[in-house]
């Protein structure tokens, strides 16, 4: 095994001719043009299926090495911690029950300037420009909380 074998090749001194019944025989035989592709496509299929479980083989361990980078150094300060997240999220919720407890903080002026407004803008309602100084008590209302 260790020494490589030699090709022989051996040329003929006579010319070599086939027979048409031989050619036409090895043309009909049972791997057709259909099956040698059908070889072919199923050899393809295969090569492509190896190289995509090879990229994604290695896809998974960048990935895996970028998680495990991420965990274990802490992140940068970019990221946010469950803490801030935290810290923020009460803040955001603060601000909503305020805007909750704003719209039942209305006083009496501004809940009197409001229903006049409605009252006049339903009595002139082809003429709306009639209600010009209703809205504006209730601008000034508005701006006085």
């Amino acid at each position: 095994m260790s020494q490589e074998q030699k090709v022989k090749t051996f040329y003929p001194k006579t010319p070599v001719e086939f027979s048409a019944t031989l050619l036409s025989e090895l043309d009909n035989s049972n791997e057709s043009n259909y099956t040698r592709q059908q070889y072919a496509k199923q050899y393809i299929e295969k090569e492509v299926h190896k190289r995509l479980a090879e990229l994604e083989k290695d896809e998974r361990a960048q990935l895996g090495d970028a998680l495990e980078k991420s965990l274990f150094t802490g992140g940068d300060d970019k990221t946010a911690s469950t803490a801030s997240v935290n810290k923020k999220l009460k803040a955001v919720s603060a601000k909503l029950h305020a805007l909750n407890n704003f719209e039942k903080a209305k006083s009496d002026e501004l809940k009197q300037a409001e229903n006049e407004v409605v009252k006049c803008f339903n009595g002139n309602r082809s003429k709306p420009l009639s209600c010009w100084n209703e809205v504006q008590k209730f601008k000034q209302a508005a701006s006085s909380l």
